[in-house]
């Protein structure tokens, strides 16, 4: 039997395919919701910063 690669590559590439078809679809469903807020929508607040915006420091 020549062919005992067959079966793992076939396993490794449909489940790299299957991989690259989530994170694009993924991908296109965030980019979606956020054209759907508009160009004018206020950006989301940061975790970082949450009271950067009214902030009394310099």
């Amino acid at each position: 039997m020549g062919m005992d690669w067959a079966v793992p590559a076939a396993i490794f590439f449909l489940s790299f395919s299957l991989t690259v078809t989530l994170i694009t679809v993924l991908a296109v469903a965030v980019r979606l919701r956020r054209r759907d807020r508009g160009p004018l929508a206020p950006p989301a607040p940061s975790a970082l910063r949450p009271y950067a915006s009214h902030s009394s420091h310099p």
